[in-house]
């Protein structure tokens, strides 16, 4: 074996860079374009704490990206545990690819499993389901917690004989066949003890690094599972946000920094006070994050500009007011309008984010959202239909829209799944004045961060939707 480790920590992204830049190359080729794998913040947090507490780990910041180097990894090196990060999947299958990717070639190794897709899915799934489904996907060890890399410590702890697996709150393990689940309780770490140590990570690629400077959400939107299980809205001090700023200017190796945070911008006098602290630090890194779009000022919009915001998303919903009310959105259209208009006059680009099928959906109302897309204007948009959560707020009202079904097989008095996907395909033959989003948001960003004119960025989006082939002499780097 060439190396020893600890501990494997491996995230699944949702894209890959290669795919991308084929998709890219089929319809451009005037100049080089790069794009980069963003290490992961859940693989940071989690090695941070694991190092700091004697433990030895390795990193694999894309399945997706890297299976070959993973292969190699688990080949040549010695690992006793494999942690899987789930911040990124969203269905059972990418799971189980992973699991039995890892027991392939490393059949000795006790696989973790923990994050939100399995807080999530713990609140939605009986027992007996939730036992077939970790027997199907193949790992050792379940997690139901948001005090991840606590947990993850205290499993090591137990597996080394230090305490008992049976103990430990939160969990479900393997016990022969069948699996056993323990006590559950409500846990979530304090965010400002969440001190990230980027040092500790200088021979992965940092060019692009998520930042958190808060975490959950204060608002209650009745579609929206975050707040619920992320537990309370928690904010980090400016002073520790700039500890952490700071650290990876120093190291020189980040080029873009992606806040992960729901909405940055709230509350507006703290977000407004992290801006300060930003221009008064000279940062050379662009930026670029989630913000409430009610809450934009021309006063915030140029500071967010001088301080490196390339692009923002927005999680606009609808453009139908009665649907923004339904959502809970506690904003009105106008109000989105507004703020769309003062981050585009400031040049940052924008990116609305929509979904068709919300109970009390209409033709009618999607056509006021097709037309406030038009209106409004945001650069770039992604529409996708509606997909039913029974642990978000809606469930409690679902008699009263005759809501039945679940994910993305659901009905209620006024559409159905398939509806919502029909009208969905009908956006971009209706909308001329927003680009529909064909690649993955953070690398539309990282373009714009790289350099490449807006209308350059569309064009190519815009291509890609089309279909059209203008050349395909492009690079990875």
């Amino acid at each position: 074996m060439d190396k020893m480790y600890d501990v494997l920590l491996i995230s699944f992204t949702g894209s890959n860079v290669s795919k991308e830049l084929e998709r890219i190359g089929r319809v451009y080729d005037e100049k080089e374009v790069e794009l980069n794998v963003s290490f992961p913040g859940a693989l940071a947090h989690l090695g941070t704490k694991l190092i700091k507490n004697g433990y030895t780990c390795d990193y694999l910041p894309s399945f997706e990206d890297f299976k070959d180097e993973l292969k190699e990894k688990l080949t040549s090196n010695d690992y006793k545990y494999v942690g899987i990060s789930t911040t990124h999947i969203t269905d059972f299958e990418s799971l189980e690819k992973i699991a039995a990717f890892v027991k392939k070639y490393k059949p000795s190794a006790t696989i973790f499993v923990g994050g939100p897709f399995i807080v999530a899915k713990t609140k939605q799934f009986t027992l007996r389901e939730l036992q077939l489904l970790y027997k199907k996907i193949g790992a050792d060890i379940y997690f139901n917690s948001y005090a991840g890399a606590d947990k993850l410590i205290e499993i090591i702890e137990a597996l080394n004989g230090k305490k008992e697996l049976s103990d430990i709150k939160n969990i479900t393990f393997r016990n022969g066949n069948q699996f056993i689940k323990n006590e559950t309780e409500t846990e979530y770490e304090s965010l400002e003890d969440c001190n990230l140590d980027w040092k500790l990570f200088g021979d992965q690629n940092l060019k692009i690094v998520p930042i958190r400077a808060s975490i959950s959400c204060p608002y209650s939107c009745t579609f929206c599972a975050y707040p619920i299980h992320s537990g309370k809205h928690q904010i980090r001090t400016i002073d520790n946000v700039e500890r952490e700023l700071n650290q990876i200017y120093e190291m020189g190796k980040t080029e873009i920094v992606h806040f992960i945070d729901d909405n940055l911008n709230v509350p507006t006098e703290r977000f407004k006070d992290m801006l300060l602290m930003m221009k008064r630090n000279k940062y050379n890194f662009k930026w670029f994050s989630y913000v409430r779009c009610q809450f934009i000022t021309d006063e915030l919009a140029q500071l967010m500009k001088e301080t490196g915001c390339v692009a923002v998303i927005l999680g606009l919903e609808s453009g139908n007011q009665e649907m923004l009310s339904r959502m809970n959105k506690k904003t009105t259209v106008e109000d989105l309008t507004r703020g769309i208009s003062l981050l585009k006059k400031h040049g940052i680009a924008t990116m609305g984010f929509f979904f068709v099928g919300f109970p009390g959906e209409t033709e009618e109302s999607v056509n006021d959202t097709i037309n406030f897309i038009n209106n409004a204007a945001p650069d770039f948009y992604a529409v996708v239909p509606w997909y039913y959560d029974i642990t978000t707020p809606i469930s409690q009202q679902k008699e009263a829209y005759n809501l039945v079904g679940n994910n993305y097989q659901w009905s209620h008095a006024t559409m159905d799944y398939s509806k919502a996907e029909e009208l969905c395909n009908e956006f971009p033959k209706r909308i001329t004045n927003s680009t529909i989003k064909t690649i993955q948001t953070h690398h539309v960003f990282e373009m714009l961060a790289h350099g490449f004119e807006l209308d350059e960025v569309k064009s190519i989006l815009r291509n890609i939707g089309n279909e059209v082939r203008l050349g395909k002499n492009l690079r990875k780097k």
